[in-house]
């Protein structure tokens, strides 16, 4: 009855990559074009996990996504519910300095059988260095080791959405990752 009653039917496809492998795989599941950019041997950058309750780093993080967004573009509650979900264990954040400047970041939250990415922080001048990438890359092989089942990377968009071109283009570099896509189906009505 919910198909005979509803007003629109459609699709959206959702990216997953499946955790339950072992860490030296990863790479396998990647975009062909992604699997020499994440590297970090090759970087110059070192690359850090923040896990717990370092207060310093979380607001070093929260200056960095002001200063890129080039405004607060949101609460400080939801900062600080991040933050909380780090001091929890049902959180993280993978990010990157430059000597002693953080230069990006991403954090991302779990339960014991997904986890998800929620914000991202990234300065322009070092996108070409590829490190969302390794940030990406960094944040999985740590989810591996905390046996969390899955990583839901989120909606991924065709060019036929009527979707702005930031989402889709995060869309598309986060689909990447994915080693799975899902179909789930609409119901309005």
């Amino acid at each position: 009855t919910l198909i005979k009653n509803c007003s629109k039917l459609s699709n959206e496809y959702i990216s997953y990559f499946d955790l339950n492998i072992n860490k030296d795989s990863i790479k396998s599941y990647l975009r062909k074009s992604f699997k020499s950019l994440v590297d970090k041997k090759k970087s110059k950058f070192k690359y850090y996990i923040l896990s717990n309750e370092d207060k310093n780093t979380w607001k070093n993080f929260r200056n960095l996504h002001k200063k890129v967004a080039g405004k607060i573009t949101r609460p400080i509650s939801t900062w600080n519910n991040q933050f909380d979900a780090i001091k929890n264990n049902n959180g993280f954040l993978v990010y990157a300095l430059d000597y002693n400047t953080m230069i990006g970041g991403g954090f991302f939250q779990f339960s014991k059988d997904e986890a998800i990415y929620g914000t991202g922080a990234y300065i322009e001048d070092y996108k070409k260095f590829s490190i969302g990438h390794i940030i990406q890359y960094e944040a999985i092989k740590y989810m591996v080791e905390k046996n969390i089942k899955w990583y839901k990377l989120g909606n991924l968009y065709t060019s036929h959405d009527l979707i702005d071109l930031k989402s889709k283009n995060i869309s598309y570099f986060l689909s990447g990752f994915s080693s799975h896509i899902y179909r789930k189906n609409v119901y309005e009505l």
